[in-house]
């Protein structure tokens, strides 16, 4: 056969044109056509092309299992939040091909990172994930193993290089010298920061006002300061500033009132007053048939001629012996929230278990349930109180049922029930 520099070239491959091969099944050089050997390589090698998958872990220790792949992976998990450990398991490794990758990217941390290669071995693993960590392996067939080759865990530099790093955090390194190390300071701004003298500041400011030390917010002294308008200030231990003209934007009659304080200079300064007379004070006043509207409260232990039938209003407090709630009844129809300002909630059910809720009562409160009528056959309630003294839910199963709760120290107990279920 005539060596390959003695041999025509061609410009265009065909698909029946030959290749010189080796053949280790026979021994001796055979040849193959090019459809033969695009076949083998479509066949043994990867296509460079990849399948994403996203996954979101809710629990700590979740195992997430890659199924067989006839392309590269890129894995996004996305845990729900910070994870102690979590395990990767892979293809089954007679189901790898040669040069297969697969990336991983995690956006939460995973503290303990378990890889199981399925039947191959792993190298370089990492043993843990930071938040927005990633890596990245490559399956070698012969060796029935992955490798790591990409990894964004912290490496160890010796005397390194860096040039101009696209970005980086310092927050650890040391021995910057301030006055090469860092660019793009102002004029001054090197002097100060390596003495912070008030001096070596003013020198680096271009737009200060004043002379002297620096000023700082606690109990600063000023020389002569020209204060303008200040946005706020309190001027307790200041003195001499004069009513009449040192304040600005008082009302009609006010700067009278406060050089001489009397209820009637009060009365000709104040625009929307009720009433005249002697100003009012809080303890023991006299009023005069004041009109006193709806007090936000009030002790009338001393008062007479209250109307009963018109004077009383409102539901009577557990304390002064009621029921801390209104005679009213509550009418419910379907899931929803049973009040605590009624008495009774009448409940009609509008299908299979209808969720009722019920807040946190007030101490000593009754609270009646009667479940009165169903939309159809089998309807059922649920009622779960916030908090629950003696279980978690009380379930009405048919027309008729009820309960009656009391609300003590900080949860609902029940005290009777009729038909009713409490679990």
């Amino acid at each position: 056969m005539p060596t390959i520099n003695q041999l025509s070239p061609v410009d265009t491959l065909q698909g029946g044109d030959n290749f010189p091969v080796y053949d280790t099944s026979n021994g001796d050089a055979r040849k193959v056509s090019t459809n033969t050997l695009l076949q083998y390589f479509q066949n043994n090698f990867a296509s460079p092309d990849y399948t994403t998958v996203i996954t979101a872990p809710t629990i700590s220790g979740f195992n997430y299992q890659i199924g067989s792949l006839t392309q590269n992976l890129w894995l996004i998990i996305n845990p729900t939040g910070p994870f102690a450990a979590g395990t990767l398991t892979f293809p089954p490794v007679a189901d790898c091909f040669d040069g297969q990758e697969i990336w991983i990217v995690c956006t939460q941390s995973v503290a303990t990172l378990t890889v199981n290669g399925n039947g191959a071995t792993v190298y370089g693993d990492p043993g843990a994930l930071g938040t927005e960590g990633f890596f990245a392996v490559r399956f070698n067939k012969l060796q029935s193993s992955w490798y790591t080759i990409s990894y964004n865990g912290v490496e160890t530099f010796s005397n390194p290089v860096l040039g101009t790093p696209v970005s980086g955090t310092l927050t650890n390194c040391i021995g910057l010298p301030i006055s090469t190390g860092v660019a793009g300071l102002g004029a001054g701004v090197s002097t100060f920061l390596a003495t912070p003298s008030s001096a070596n500041l003013a020198a680096a400011l271009t737009d200060e006002t004043g002379t002297g030390a620096a000023v700082f917010a606690d109990t600063p002294t000023l020389v002569t300061p020209i204060l303008g308008t200040p946005t706020s200030g309190t001027l307790t231990n200041c003195t001499g500033l004069p009513v009449s003209s040192g304040v600005s934007g008082l009302g009609a009659n006010v700067a009278t009132f406060l050089a001489t304080p009397s209820s009637a200079n009060l009365a000709a300064a104040v625009t929307g007053e009720t009433g005249t007379g002697a100003l009012v004070f809080a303890d023991t006043p006299t009023l005069v048939t004041p009109i006193l509207g709806t007090p936000t409260s009030g002790d009338l232990s001393n008062c007479t001629s209250l109307p009963l039938s018109t004077g009383v209003s409102g539901a009577l407090p557990v304390a002064n012996g009621g029921t801390g709630a209104s005679a009213g009844v509550q009418s419910l129809s379907g899931p929803g929230a049973v009040d605590v300002t009624s008495l009774t909630t009448a409940f009609t059910s509008t299908g299979t278990g209808d969720a009722l809720t019920l807040a946190d009562g007030t101490a000593g409160q009754i609270k009646n349930v009667v479940y009165i009528a169903e939309a159809a056959g089998a309807d059922t309630g649920i009622l779960t109180p916030s908090n629950f003294g003696n279980g978690s839910t009380i379930t009405f199963n048919a027309v008729g049922d009820s309960c009656q709760l009391q609300f003590i120290g900080t949860d609902w107990w029940v005290i009777s029930v009729n038909g009713a279920v409490v679990a």
